[in-house]
């Protein structure tokens, strides 16, 4: 039921494939990312919880898409409720996961796709130093019993673990 604040809302949700979303959705998606943090020690979202409150306040984690990661990267994820947007959560997220995945001896590129249009997350980029790589076309995504979604054009962003360990430094 918490997660519903997330998957609802169309403004937060504006720049997903999946768009608002229902209850059945919402259920089979935490199994999905039951399933995946079962799989691999690296991956998967959590739930991000206010300490104050017990309240959530989104979801984020580490994914490693087949089709946009190599074996040695990492793509974060975060999406917060509305009510937690201005408040630096999306900065501290991001910058816990790449922390996270540089720990991993394996990982040594962190990716960002984000949508040119999404200029809260390109913020959070931005407040990260996180170099911009290249622009990708817009792009037609098939997702399971849904129709075709058309998504983009995007910003490839990336980390490297020694541009990361020298604005850490």
């Amino acid at each position: 039921p918490a997660l519903r604040a997330v998957f609802r809302d169309p403004e937060v949700n504006q720049f997903s494939a999946h768009g608002v979303q229902n209850d059945d959705f919402i259920s089979s998606w935490i199994d999905k990312q039951h399933a995946m943090s079962a799989a691999s020690e690296s991956f998967g979202r959590l739930a991000i919880i206010e300490k104050a409150t017990d309240d959530l306040c989104g979801y984020a984690g580490l994914m490693q898409y087949p089709d946009r990661c190599a074996p040695q990267e990492f793509e974060i994820s975060y999406r917060l409720v509305r009510k937690q947007w201005g408040r630096g959560l999306a900065t501290e997220c991001a910058r816990l996961q790449i922390d996270y995945g540089f720990s991993r001896p394996e990982h040594e590129r962190a990716l960002a796709y984000i949508e040119i249009e999404n200029w809260r997350s390109l913020k959070v980029i931005e407040r990260l130093n996180m170099p911009f790589e290249r622009e990708l076309p817009e792009q037609i995504v098939e997702l399971e019993n849904e129709p075709p979604t058309h998504i983009g054009p995007k910003k490839l962003i990336v980390f490297t673990r020694a541009q990361w360990e020298g604005e850490r430094a």
